[in-house]
Formats: C-alpha cells, sequence, structure tokens
C-alpha cells in the first residue's frame, strides 16, 4: 500500500490508510441476557501520516451499540440471516421460498458479489429484505493490517450505495472473528456487529435434513440463524426450517427488527 496517499474517512469516500491506530476508551460487557455490547463513547482513529506523525480524529460511535448476539427473548422473534451471497443460482431460489412463506431476511453481502449481481442485489432490497455489510472480499479481519481491514468495511459500504442507494448500518466479520479494532471501525460507519445463535451448518453438512435438523436444535426466542446463499442445501433446507419455527412458534424476521435497530 502506498504511504504517501491518505483520504480521510468519510462514509462516502474510499479509505486507504498504510496505518490505521484505534484508541477505543471503551466497548462495554455483554447484558445479563448476552443481548449486546454498548458503545457509548466516542471512537478515536488517529492516522500514521507518511511523515509519521499522528493527527488525531473524533468520529462520533454513540449512535449504536458496537456488537449484537442474543435478542430479547420475551419476542418470540427469531432473526434469519442468510451471508455471502448474492449468488446467481442458489438466491432467487431462497428468495422463492421466502416470497411463499411471506417472511423477511437479512442477507449479509459481500461487496465484490453485489457488485457482479447489482440486479440481484436490488431485488433482494425491492422485495423488503434488510441488505447488510459482510465485507468486500471476505477476509479475517483481525489478520490485516488496520488500513486494510477498515477498507473492507469501507470499501463494501460504497458499494451498497452506488448500487443500492443504501448504507448498511448492519455487519457481519467473515467467519465472526472480530476484535476491539473491528467493532470499533464498522462502528466508526454507523454499522452494528452481528453474531449469531444458531449455526445451520449448511457449509459442512452433507443433507438437507441435517442442516434443517441443526437449525432447529438452536432455535430460541431472541436468537440468530446463520444460513448461506451461496449453497444448495440451504434452498433444500429451508422449508423444513421455516416450518420447524412455525411449529416452535417463532416468528423469522430481519435482524433489525429483532433489535429494534433502524437506518
Amino acid at each position: 500500500m502506498d504511504t504517501s496517499r491518505m483520504i480521510l474517512t468519510t462514509r462516502t469516500h474510499a479509505l486507504r490508510l498504510s496505518s490505521l491506530v484505534f484508541a477505543v476508551a471503551a466497548l462495554g460487557a455483554p447484558t445479563a441476557t448476552g443481548a449486546w455490547v454498548d458503545s457509548n463513547t466516542t471512537t478515536h482513529l488517529g492516522y500514521l501520516r507518511a511523515t509519521r506523525e499522528i493527527r488525531a480524529t473524533q468520529i462520533d460511535a454513540k449512535i449504536r451499540p458496537s456488537l449484537v448476539t442474543q435478542g430479547p427473548v420475551k419476542s418470540k422473534k427469531i432473526a434469519l440471516t442468510f451471508d455471502d451471497g448474492p449468488h446467481p443460482e442458489f438466491t432467487p431460489k431462497i428468495l422463492n421460498i421466502l416470497r411463499k412463506y411471506k417472511v423477511k431476511a437479512t442477507f449479509f453481502m459481500i461487496g465484490s458479489k453485489l457488485q457482479t449481481q447489482p440486479a440481484l442485489a436490488r431485488q433482494i432490497l425491492a422485495e423488503g429484505h434488510e441488505v447488510a455489510n459482510h465485507t468486500m472480499h471476505h477476509l479475517r479481519l483481525p489478520d490485516l493490517s488496520s488500513g486494510d481491514m477498515v477498507a473492507q468495511w469501507e470499501d463494501a459500504s460504497t458499494i451498497f450505495e452506488e448500487v443500492l442507494g443504501v448504507s448498511p448500518y448492519l455487519c457481519r466479520p467473515p467467519g465472526g472473528k472480530y476484535n476491539d479494532e473491528v467493532l470499533a471501525a464498522a462502528n466508526s460507519f454507523g454499522m452494528t456487529t452481528v453474531l449469531w445463535t444458531a449455526n445451520s451448518g449448511d457449509f459442512g453438512l452433507e443433507t438437507s435434513s441435517e442442516v434443517a435438523s441443526a437449525a432447529l436444535a438452536k432455535a430460541k426466542a431472541g436468537g440468530i440463524i446463520l444460513l448461506h446463499d451461496t449453497v444448495d442445501l440451504t434452498a433444500e433446507a429451508l422449508p423444513s426450517i421455516l416450518e420447524g419455527l412455525k411449529k416452535k412458534r417463532l416468528k423469522p424476521v430481519p435482524v433489525g427488527d429483532l433489535f429494534g435497530i433502524q437506518p
């Protein structure tokens, strides 16, 4: 990365930094129910310039919690989430099933895939689903330099704005891997990081019945189900998952609905 260039971070301009130093006063701690980690502090971003001088910039990070994991158990709702798309073959199948069951979900989309499937991404949004940032290239964020890590959030958000005309307010780090820097960076762009309580295992299991059983085994009020719209097993298992949630009297909803987080 060229250390002689620096562009100050904004939500509408690309960010390329050689080094980024975060000093986060406090990210808080999970509540007794594990509902979320509050971020009620200002995040300070320090930018290392080519001259080796550090200039501090303050970004207000008080508007949202930094991390959500488990929603309110009294709601009888459960969030349905799909990662890694949009996929030209499997995402339409999933959309058809969701439309049939009149269910809305959250799609954590990769920026580079959104670029190649803009019409499909617009369809997801037009059908009333929630769209969220899953980074630009699906890299393990804690392993990246600060500048490259921030760019993964920033570049993807820029694509969302250019293609869909929206700024994502939810995000999920690939593999659920994060640290305080990752949370602070996401929060500085107005995004809450979302994890999950029920992993369907749709990437590792062999049959759709196994995927449905895995998802439903951990399905509970206030939970978040992790699925992927990039494998055929997910589409095959989805009707059984939705029928199973109905039997459990759980209403599948987007993440924002579950937590009351709005744009």
